[in-house]
């Protein structure tokens, strides 16, 4: 049977994908060095996200769900747990569309052995 995410609760990435009824696939956001990004799964399955070695083992907060249903889950930084750097190869986000803040950075993030193009 499938449960409701709690807010603040911390959850596997195994529990998220498997144990927890949610409305709509994860936002699974982090910060890395100072830099916000979410990890791109969307051209995965969830066997292949819980493939990559130890990736299913992580720990993430659920913060809420946003209006048009996608549950926010952020990397739990606050225990003791690898760096996302170890599960997801990142990149800085090349965003032609936001022009007006050149400055700003954000990371791509795709799982390890799961390339995506940034122009796909």
């Amino acid at each position: 049977m499938k449960v409701y995410p709690k807010r603040y609760q911390s959850y596997s990435l195994e529990e998220i994908c498997n144990v927890l009824y949610l409305r709509d696939g994860p936002g699974l956001g982090f910060t890395f060095n100072g830099i916000d990004g979410c990890v791109q799964d969307s051209h995965l399955t969830v066997e292949e996200l819980l493939s990559v070695p130890g990736f299913k083992d992580t720990q993430w907060v659920y913060i809420r769900e946003t209006h048009e249903w996608i549950p926010v889950f952020r990397y739990n930084e606050k225990i003791n747990q690898p760096s996302i750097d170890n599960f997801c190869d990142l990149e800085i986000y090349e965003d032609k569309y936001r022009l007006n803040k050149p400055n700003e950075k954000f990371w791509w993030c795709t799982p390890k052995g799961f390339p995506r193009p940034q122009d796909e």
